[in-house]
């Protein structure tokens, strides 16, 4: 009955409604990695649907939804957003929870913003959904490198895309 929430381990399976799809053994997320943020993360799971809404956190092969890009990323001002978070989330120490989180309300309150204004776009760029965990441990979860990447991408499907690196 849980078998379609959790991710295919062999190499042609892929998600629900899809076919084909990369490998999605477990086995090939770093140990530590997964460990610690698996074991972060659980706490937050209450039902199986949840643990669907997480899939996506740990591998690259996610779509961006289409009303999520309609609506969200090409709101005015949301390129302009994401290429700030993407800077001040390359110099956010240490890269937490709670950093994240008052990280992305300080640029919503110094762009006399919304929260909203900040948030959803970062979480569209980060999953390519309008929905789904707590966007703070999301980030967390997927870690510096991967969100930055994963705003970079956003920022390259819009047309606007910045080097990230600090170089």
């Amino acid at each position: 009955m849980a078998k379609p929430f959790f991710p295919a381990t062999e190499a042609s399976a892929g998600p629900p409604g899809r076919s084909g799809g990369k490998d999605r053994d477990i086995s090939k997320i770093p140990v530590k990695t997964y460990d610690r943020r698996w074991r972060s993360n659980t706490r937050r799971l209450k039902l199986l649907t949840d643990v669907r809404a997480r899939r996506f956190s740990a591998w690259d092969d996610y779509e961006y939804r289409e009303e999520a890009v309609t609506k969200v990323l090409r709101a005015e001002g949301a390129v302009e957003i994401l290429e700030e978070l993407a800077k001040r989330i390359a110099a956010l120490e240490p890269f937490d929870v709670t950093g994240i989180e008052a990280l992305c309300k300080m640029l919503a309150k110094e762009k006399s913003i919304k929260n909203g204004a900040v948030f959803h776009p970062l979480r569209v760029a980060v999953s390519g959904r309008t929905e789904g965990p707590s966007l703070w441990h999301m980030v967390d979860f997927l870690g510096k490198p991967k969100t930055l990447e994963r705003i970079k991408r956003a920022q390259k499907m819009l047309g606007k895309a910045t080097d990230l690196s600090g170089r």
